[in-house]
């Protein structure tokens, strides 16, 4: 054999070898790039878990939400960029790996942090029912103290109030004697007594009298002086004022500035300030 056969057939060993060890680099890249492509399916798995977590948290913090969002932004942008890439490193899923590990630290984070605030929110929730239910039962107790004030003030002056007693009227003749005969009749007199009250102030007191005739006229005096009483202004026949010192105070009242009194039925009240007092009838022949 000569040389030059001996030399291609080294040539043709070789050749060969090389070809063997390209497939089989090749096979092992192809290999490698698998399980790398399946370590990135890995990644982007767990991160749409991650992604499905944070849209799970919920909080009314407005400094948290926006950070929730941004997060859930830059986890989203991480997984398009994952799912996009065709081809791998070591060192890029080296860092997917860190990016996915930092997102589901600051994700713990949050959820701690929403934990608190919601534990906080709660407790301040339970303590403004407190607060109201205090104040609910405040202002009650107010209203129900009031009440009794109001209704204890209302007793106590309706006990101060002033009442007579005994009234009586009597027609008057000429000679300021009794008579029951309206032709008769020159004046009529009104007496009455003031009864005593420890609780009502002393001083002085205006006394009004109001005489109706059978006709259902009011008896008004020269001048038709008013006072004010039942919620309104009325006509007086007379009045008088007294020095009321808390005791019994027999009062006489007189009207006569009629000519002539007709038959019939008087009827006669008597006031103490603006409150109706007492009253009785006067019946003339």
């Amino acid at each position: 054999m000569s040389l030059l056969a001996v030399i291609l057939v080294i040539l043709l060993i070789v050749a060969v070898g090389l070809g063997i060890m390209y497939m089989r680099y090749v096979k092992q890249s192809e290999a490698t790039q698998d399980m790398l492509m399946a370590e990135k399916d890995s990644i982007a798995l767990n991160l749409r878990g991650v992604l499905k977590e944070y849209d799970m948290l919920k909080t009314d913090n407005v400094a948290l939400n926006a950070q929730l969002q941004q997060e859930k932004e830059r986890g989203e942008k991480l997984l398009k960029e994952i799912k996009e890439v065709k081809q791998v490193s070591y060192a890029k899923l080296k860092q997917y790996q860190k990016e996915l590990g930092t997102l589901r630290a600051i994700m713990r984070q949050m959820v701690v942090e929403i934990d608190s605030l919601n534990t906080l929110n709660q407790s301040l929730v339970e303590e403004n029912t407190k607060v109201r239910t205090v104040y609910v039962e405040s202002q009650r107790n107010i209203k129900e103290l009031t009440s009794e004030r109001d209704s204890l003030s209302a007793a106590v002056s309706k006990g101060s109030e002033l009442v007579v007693r005994n009234v009586e009227c009597i027609a008057l003749n000429r000679r300021d004697k009794d008579t029951k005969r309206s032709r008769a009749a020159r004046k009529l007199r009104v007496c009455f007594t003031l009864m005593e009250n420890n609780i009502a102030t002393a001083g002085p007191r205006q006394l009004y009298v109001c005489i109706t005739g059978p006709d259902g006229a009011l008896l008004a005096n020269a001048e038709a002086s008013t006072f004010q009483a039942e919620g309104k202004k009325l006509v007086y026949s007379a009045t008088r004022e007294v020095d009321y010192q808390k005791m019994d105070v027999d009062v006489c009242v007189f009207y006569g500035d009629l000519e002539k009194y007709t038959k019939g039925d008087y009827t006669i009240k008597v006031y103490v300030g603006d409150q109706l007092s007492g009253e009785t009838l006067l019946h003339l022949k």
